[in-house]
């Protein structure tokens, strides 16, 4: 039990460790991704006026973040609403779940309620924030607790 708990805990290293040399290796939050995962960000920023809308971003099949300027700038934050959009952004997926993401991402460009394609192509969406996406998920649901890591072998 002890070797095969030491062989999860290696694998589970490896697979972090590749995902950190990959973000180094000049990776970012706005770079291509070489799989492709649905996911939505939305953000709900409090300002000096009281909460401030904008619009959602979804990550494109290139592994770019997306300004949706066709849905309405909206603080979305019910679970069913979000699952909603998701299955809107990512219509030829079958989306079955959402998953709020385990860390943060910086993600840029977004736009305020009231922005146009016009205003975007004129760079006048420059706010930057750090927020938690949320991850679309397809198909019968996986806990990626028990999956086991590419290239490791789980033996008993």
């Amino acid at each position: 039990l002890r070797l095969t708990t030491f062989i999860l805990v290696v694998c589970l290293f490896n697979r972090l460790l590749s995902s950190s040399l990959a973000l180094q290796d000049g990776g970012s939050a706005n770079s291509a991704v070489s799989h492709f995962e649905p996911q939505v960000a939305l953000l709900c920023d409090t300002g000096v006026h009281g909460q401030e809308a904008y619009h959602p971003q979804y990550m494109t099949e290139q592994g770019r973040w997306q300004t949706d300027l066709s849905s309405k700038a909206t603080c979305i934050k019910d679970k069913m609403d979000i699952l909603d959009y998701c299955k809107k952004v990512y219509p030829k997926r079958d989306i079955t779940n959402i998953v709020e993401s385990s860390h943060y991402l910086k993600i840029g460009s977004w736009c305020r309620s009231g922005s146009t394609t016009g205003s975007q192509a004129r760079g006048k969406c420059k706010t930057a924030r750090w927020v938690k996406p949320f991850r679309c998920l397809e198909g019968p649901f996986q806990s990626d607790a028990l999956l086991v890591p590419e290239n490791c072998l789980f033996e008993i």
